[in-house]
């Protein structure tokens, strides 16, 4: 929740050299940008996606079904 601050301009970062800089730049780009905080619980299926794909060496991994550890997670998390 404090990076989205950052990025709103709610908390201030100095540092014009930082990644929130850059970021802050292509936010004002011409497009809608719009940030959310999605919390620990709910994003726990794309944390073992992210893991899955960390602990492949293939460059590329294409599902025809979500993963076991996945679908158990989905029916397990509160999506609402």
């Amino acid at each position: 929740m404090d990076a989205i601050s950052v990025l709103q301009n709610k908390l201030h970062n100095n540092n014009p050299t930082s990644l929130i800089s850059y970021v802050r730049d292509l936010c004002q780009q011409e497009w809608c940008v719009s940030f959310a905080y999605i919390g620990r619980r709910k994003n726990m299926v794309v944390g073992r996606l992210a893991k899955l794909a960390s602990d492949s060496t293939l460059d590329i991994i294409l599902y025809d079904v979500p993963p076991t550890v996945v679908l158990l997670l989905l029916h397990s998390v509160d999506v609402d």
